[in-house]
């Protein structure tokens, strides 16, 4: 075995809590995604980004270079708790996937794109150009909590994600609503399959028991 060398350490902090939940890198960048409260400053050099929450906990989105140094951050939230739980870096297309509550706007940049939770929580997938810039959006919720699990690829450039939904999830795939509806009302798996380039849904999927069942990872 090889000894490993150390290369470089950062820190990000807000005034109160930030978690790191999801990096990412496809070379020689690195993408990295979670929550914060309070103020957080995103970039890791000497120099000063400050983003403000506007709920509760906010999602943040940062990219280094393969050295560490910082090249952009992007914070996105609502009034209530947004988590960015996952993060995957795809060449010109990034994937940031996780739950929301209440309205958020999912456009980093100087245009809105705002979606409300149906429910509770709500999950969203979101997909941002390598510059940071808005590209799509997908929402999908039911009266009740959704959580996520995990998010895929295919070598068909489709995205996947998994996760789990009480009672009723709807979905917009083309022009037309589906409901998925969980067996018993309790928790059941929601699988989701959506176009890497445009976010466009191919097909949504439920599986489950008569007790709680959530998708936690997917792996193609």
């Amino acid at each position: 075995m090889n000894a490993q060398n150390f290369q470089w350490a950062n820190q990000t902090e807000s005034t109160n809590t930030s978690q790191g939940l999801s990096v990412s890198s496809n070379g020689n960048d690195v993408y990295s995604t979670g929550s914060y409260t309070g103020i957080i400053d995103l970039n890791t050099g000497t120099a000063v980004q400050r983003d403000t929450a506007n709920g509760n906990r906010d999602i943040y989105i940062q990219k280094v270079d393969q050295n560490g140094n910082f090249l952009w951050g992007k914070s996105i939230g609502g009034t209530g708790n947004d988590f960015g739980r996952k993060i995957n870096d795809y060449g010109s297309t990034v994937i940031i996937s996780g739950t929301f509550s209440n309205t958020v706007d999912f456009d980093p940049g100087s245009g809105v794109e705002s979606k409300k939770s149906v429910g509770d929580y709500d999950v969203f997938v979101l997909a941002l150009d390598n510059n940071g810039d808005f590209l799509w959006v997908q929402t999908f919720g039911g009266n009740d909590a959704e959580t996520f699990g995990g998010q895929e690829k295919d070598n068909s450039n489709n995205i996947v994600i998994t996760g789990g939904y009480e009672s009723n999830m709807s979905v917009l795939i083309g022009s037309s609503m589906t409901t998925l509806s969980s067996i018993g009302g309790y928790s059941d798996v929601f699988v989701i399959k959506m176009a890497l380039t445009t976010g466009a849904i191919t097909w949504a999927k439920s599986t489950g028991g008569s007790s709680d069942d959530a998708g936690t990872a997917i792996l193609i």
